[in-house]
């Protein structure tokens, strides 16, 4: 059986010019090399992907900052808010809260709740 094995083995060395050990060591080296390579594109990619991420988190509370300052003062200007509006102030708020939003439009908020809530029947 091992005389069999070692001709097999000169026989592929013969017409391939490697061994069968030497050719598994190849397809071990390369698989390990492909493995590497892989794992830095899928790591770079993690890595885009996340910075993307944090620029578009960054992007929604900037825009909901604007919104949020714009829509707090109308209302405090206004000096009442319908119950539809502190609907969409407080999905706003809340949103811009889970994105780490800032005490300028907390305190604003604050403030927002402090005025009436009524409905007007005037057109704006």
């Amino acid at each position: 059986m091992l005389n069999d094995l070692l001709q097999l083995n000169a026989n592929v060395s013969a017409l391939f010019g490697f061994s069968i050990v030497g050719g598994i060591t190849m397809l071990g080296k390369a698989f390990i090399k492909s493995y590497k390579t892989n794992k830095t594109v899928a790591e770079a990619k993690y890595k885009t992907i996340t910075l993307d991420i944090e620029m578009l988190k960054e992007s929604n509370r900037a825009i909901l900052h604007g919104q949020l300052f714009d829509l707090c003062l109308k209302y405090l200007n206004r000096g009442y808010i319908k119950p539809v509006e502190l609907r969409n102030l407080n999905c706003l708020y809340t949103s811009y809260k889970n994105l780490k939003g800032n005490g300028t439009i907390e305190m604003l908020f604050n403030d927002v709740s402090q005025i009436p809530v009524r409905e007007d029947n005037t057109h704006e």
